[in-house]
């Protein structure tokens, strides 16, 4: 991949060598819909704030089922078992989220300095960018926090709890293909950060082969040792980069 943008403060973005910046940024600014991943994606993992960090260190760190959980994930850390986050993340959510009181006080810990503080800089420029792009969040989270994220940033439709994003895409495709009330998108944006966003765009590509689409243009969240080449578009952990190659 080549560097579009390179700056001495840590911002970069890097993209396929045959793309064309022009085309690009056409391509991004052009996008009718736009999938995207909200934790580590957009912010910093609003799921690891409430799972992990908040009650490692407070209330839950000498709750047995908080124990048996913890342990129970780092066995499957170390087998490396495929999506071992979202099976987790899914059991967490089963075992301490259902609780009404519980969810009363996760979202007030989301007020809107935290919101602020967790999002990466430029995600709110970045998408104010994108007036008219229909925007989604396919996200493994829980819907109270996808809906407060989806809220500051402008999100047109939420989807929560998503634990197989390749079948999520596909039922929205075909969803949309069939809609009466408006035409089909045909220009996708896809964001993420991990290879269960490699699931949309397999997804996505496959109508792409069949012609119900027109393009897919992709940007991936991740560090320089990690660049993703299924991806259109890498970038750092700011989106400013981003931001100024649109600009």
């Amino acid at each position: 991949m080549k560097f579009a943008v390179e700056s001495n403060n840590g911002i970069w973005v890097k993209v396929q060598e045959e793309i064309k910046i022009p085309d690009l940024r056409k391509k991004i600014l052009e996008a009718q819909v736009c999938i995207s991943d909200l934790d580590d994606t957009d912010a910093r993992s609003p799921a690891k704030e409430i799972g992990i960090y908040r009650n490692l260190f407070r209330k839950r760190m000498f709750n047995p089922r908080f124990f048996l959980w913890a342990l129970n994930g780092l066995v499957k850390y170390v087998k490396k078992r495929k999506n071992v986050e979202s099976e987790c993340w899914k059991e967490y959510i089963e075992l301490f989220l259902r609780d009404q009181n519980e969810l009363a006080n996760v979202k007030k810990s989301f007020d809107k300095y935290e919101i602020k503080r967790l999002v990466y800089q430029g995600v709110k420029e970045f998408y104010s960018l994108l007036p008219n792009t229909y925007k989604v969040y396919f996200s493994r989270n829980i819907i109270e926090i996808v809906n407060i994220f989806g809220t500051y940033l402008g999100f047109n439709e939420l989807h929560a709890e998503v634990h197989d994003k390749e079948m999520e895409t596909v039922l929205f495709v075909e969803k949309d293909l069939k809609s009466r009330n408006k035409k089909p998108f045909t220009k996708y944006l896809v964001r993420g950060d991990s290879i269960e966003e490699e699931g949309i765009l397999e997804a996505l590509d496959f109508y792409k082969r069949k012609g119900r689409i027109e393009y897919v243009v992709s940007c991936f969240r991740t560090t320089r040792e990690k660049e993703n080449p299924k991806f259109s578009v890498n970038v750092g952990n700011t989106d400013m980069g981003l931001v100024s190659l649109l600009n």
